[in-house]
C-alpha cells in the first residue's frame, strides 16, 4: 500500500511536470475505475461513458496543480467523472426547458413530445437543432452569455447564474425574458418563411443588453 501511494505521489508530480508517460500510467492505473462509474452515470451508454472519462480525465491533468494530496488522485478523478456527469445531465434538462419556453407549444406538437415515431423523433430532435442554431447566431453579449450559463452550461437557477456573473438575481431574469422573446421572434419568423435561420439573423440588436 505504501509502494502504491508513492507511484501515485510520484506520477502525479510528474504528470504536473508534462511528463506525457506519466500521464498514460495513471490513466492505466485508474481508468477502469472511471468508466465504470461513468457507465452508471450514463445509464450504460458507452459512447456517452467513454467522453465523459476522457474529459474528467483531461480536466484533471490540465488541473493537478489544485491537488493538494496526490496519493489521492483516483478519488478526485471520480469526483471530477460525477460532476461532469451531473452537469451533463442538468444541460440537457435546460436545453428542453428552453425548447418548451421559446413559443407557446415549445416548436412541438403535444404528440410530438412523447412518440415512439422514427419520423416524429426525428422531426423533434430536427426542432432542437434549430433552436441551438440560431442560439449561436446571436450576436455575443451579456444575455447571451447569461442564456449558455442558464441553458446550456447545467445552472440550475437565476439564483446559480447570479452568482457566477456577480450580478443581482433579477438582471438575469431581465436579460432571459429578452432573450427567450428575442429567440422566440426568430424562431417563429424562421417556421413562417422556412429559410435557413442564419440567413435572416442581421438585426438582432436587442439580446445585447
Amino acid at each position: 500500500m505504501a509502494e502504491d501511494v508513492k507511484e501515485v505521489s510520484a506520477l502525479v508530480q510528474r504528470a504536473r511536470n508534462k511528463d506525457q508517460r506519466a500521464g498514460e500510467d495513471l490513466f492505466r492505473l485508474f481508468g477502469s475505475q472511471a468508466y465504470r462509474l461513468a457507465l452508471r452515470m450514463t445509464g450504460g451508454h458507452v459512447g456517452d461513458a467513454e467522453d465523459l472519462v476522457q474529459d474528467a480525465f483531461l480536466t484533471c491533468l490540465r488541473q493537478l496543480d489544485d491537488l493538494r494530496d496526490p496519493p489521492r488522485f483516483c478519488g478526485w478523478l471520480l469526483r471530477t467523472v460525477r460532476n461532469l456527469a451531473i452537469n451533463r445531465y442538468r444541460a440537457r434538462q435546460t436545453r428542453s426547458r428552453l425548447i418548451e419556453q421559446l413559443t407557446p407549444n415549445g416548436l412541438q406538437s403535444p404528440s410530438d413530445a412523447q412518440t415512439s415515431d422514427p419520423w416524429q423523433a426525428f422531426a423533434q430532435k430536427q426542432r432542437q437543432e434549430l433552436v441551438r442554431e440560431v442560439f449561436n447566431a446571436l450576436p455575443d453579449g451579456p444575455a447571451k452569455k447569461t442564456a449558455q450559463l442558464y441553458y446550456f452550461e447545467g445552472f440550475d437557477n437565476t439564483e446559480e447564474v447570479a452568482r457566477k456573473l456577480d450580478i443581482p438575481k433579477s438582471t438575469v431574469t431581465t436579460r432571459l425574458e429578452r432573450f427567450r422573446a428575442a429567440m422566440r421572434k426568430r424562431l417563429i419568423g424562421h417556421l413562417a418563411r422556412g429559410s435557413k435561420p442564419a440567413s435572416r439573423l442581421t438585426d438582432l440588436s436587442e439580446v445585447q443588453l
